[in-house]
């Protein structure tokens, strides 16, 4: 009984670490920010914290994000795991994966990241007021 449970727990687990597949994946545009978009499927929410895979980071955000790991021109398409603190209004992100124009992985980390202040306005905050505003609904 226990290796059964461990194992639905295992499946769990490496369903929120591996980021969507291109076919599975379902992505919605974040209201107020076409240009980014959520895997709801992959969107949990524990009290006031959100974690959901985000498509289309602009490359300075990234950068700003991930400053640990060189951004540069290869990077055509990004998807993030971020977590989101709806109390703080402030985002870590999970893990990164960088692609090139040919839709080639060339950046992947699951190293999660120091957590970052949010801005008030612009196409993250939009993302972020969504996701935290859908987790509330679901409450």
């Amino acid at each position: 009984m226990k290796l059964a449970r461990a194992g639905v727990v295992t499946s769990a687990l490496a369903a929120t670490l591996h980021p969507p597949t291109a076919r599975a994946a379902e992505w919605h545009p974040a209201p107020g920010a076409p240009e980014l978009a959520m895997e709801l499927e992959s969107m949990q929410a524990r009290g006031a914290s959100v974690t959901v895979w985000v498509r289309g980071l602009a490359l300075d955000t990234v950068s700003r994000v991930a400053a640990p790991w060189p951004v540069d021109a290869k990077w055509h398409r990004t998807l993030a795991r971020l977590q989101l603190d709806c109390r703080s209004r402030s985002a870590q992100a999970l893990a990164v994966l960088g692609y090139d124009g040919a839709g080639r992985l060339v950046h992947s980390s699951s190293e999660p990241l120091a957590r970052q202040a949010l801005p008030g306005a612009g196409a993250l905050a939009s993302l972020f007021d969504a996701a935290c505003e859908l987790a509330r609904s679901q409450v």
